[in-house]
């Protein structure tokens, strides 16, 4: 049986480049991440960052405009190496 994860990685092939991306939706930690964005849980966000920074910023830039990301959105850009432009956070070189 096709697993949730799988449809979606065969909907978005480049979700397969995404270090920790199965991982993270597997163990639905973008569910605790939505949660750490609408509690404003910034140790969260730098605890989970740790382990998964790739698989946030894409499942952040995937899903903006269905969820608003108000409190993620300060947080990441106060680290000198991330920026929003278009909607979709970027990392500088």
């Amino acid at each position: 049986m096709t697993s949730s994860t799988d449809f979606l990685f065969a909907m978005n092939p480049h979700l397969a480049d995404v270090r920790g991306m199965k991982s993270f939706l597997n163990n639905r930690l973008h569910i605790q991440f939505e949660r750490m964005d609408n509690s404003n849980d910034t140790d969260g966000f730098e605890k989970m960052f740790q382990q998964y920074p790739d698989a946030m910023v894409e499942h952040r830039n995937m899903s903006w405009g269905c969820f608003s990301w108000d409190n993620f959105d300060e947080w990441i850009t106060k680290r000198t190496m991330y920026f929003i432009h278009d909607n979709k956070i970027q990392k500088t070189i």
